[in-house]
């Protein structure tokens, strides 16, 4: 036994091994866990709009983060009131043993929204040739977009807006057919019966708008929408819901 302690090796075979280090969780592992969750909130909100694209990344997470490995499957949740655009922070957890982490991540959404072509000046009665669609990061625009280029032809701009300006809601109204205190021609309809009196007008009000009409032959006030210039469509007198009191 002497001569095989003084072997070479042997010294290795007796000697206690080294424990080894506890296992810890991979990060592709967490990383991919907020990546997937991400896609799905993505999808959930945007994936039925087939003209919207969605892009999801990941921040690089810190090389120094040490977790232990989980025994169970990975869990995620978002802070409540998380909105499925821009800069996002995901929970990733670990029930086994219980730990948490929060990892950040970014949603892109492009989409078309309406630019305009050229400058304009306040005022200007918007056309068709006006008006383009570009595809831009919906995060970039917190004040909102509109997406539809044909709706704002004939409206009138509140402000005027160089070239490339994305339209916003509120830069554009639809003009006014209807002043407050003019005289306006008040049409009633209903039951095959139709009547035209004269009425006047106590608010402004533009195509589809509804407004309050004094009817000037009986003085009743009653609601009515704009169909035209100096035109207002109502029920027949003694509907309800159509007429108020003055």
């Amino acid at each position: 036994m002497a001569c095989l302690l003084g072997l070479p090796g042997a010294l290795a075979v007796t000697a206690p091994t080294a424990s080894a280090a506890p296992a810890t969780q991979p990060l592709e592992s967490i990383a991919a866990a907020a990546q997937a969750r991400l896609e799905a909130e993505a999808a959930r909100r945007w994936g039925s709009d087939p003209a919207t694209e969605t892009e999801v990344r990941i921040n690089r997470l810190d090389a120094r983060l040490r977790l232990p490995a989980c025994a169970t499957a990975l869990s995620t949740v978002l802070p409540p009131g998380t909105r499925a655009i821009g800069a996002v922070a995901v929970g990733v957890r670990c029930a086994r043993p219980a730990w948490s982490v929060f990892v950040p991540g970014r949603i892109s959404v492009q989409k078309p929204v309406v630019v305009t072509a050229v400058s304009l000046p306040r005022g200007a009665a918007l056309a068709r040739g006006d008006l383009v669609m570009e595809r831009r990061d919906l995060s970039t625009l917190p004040a909102g977009y509109l997406a539809d280029a044909e709706a704002l032809v004939g409206q009138t701009l509140r402000r005027p807006l160089q070239a490339r300006t994305v339209l916003l809601p509120g830069m554009a109204a639809a003009p006014k057919l209807v002043a407050r205190g003019e005289r306006v021609a008040l049409q009633a309809g209903g039951g095959g019966i139709a009547v035209q009196v004269e009425g006047e007008a106590l608010a402004d009000g533009a195509l589809g708008e509804t407004v309050r009409v004094r009817n000037l032959a009986t003085r009743r006030v009653v609601q009515g929408t704009v169909s035209g210039p100096q035109r207002v469509v109502v029920g027949l007198p003694g509907i309800g819901k159509n007429v108020n009191q003055p």
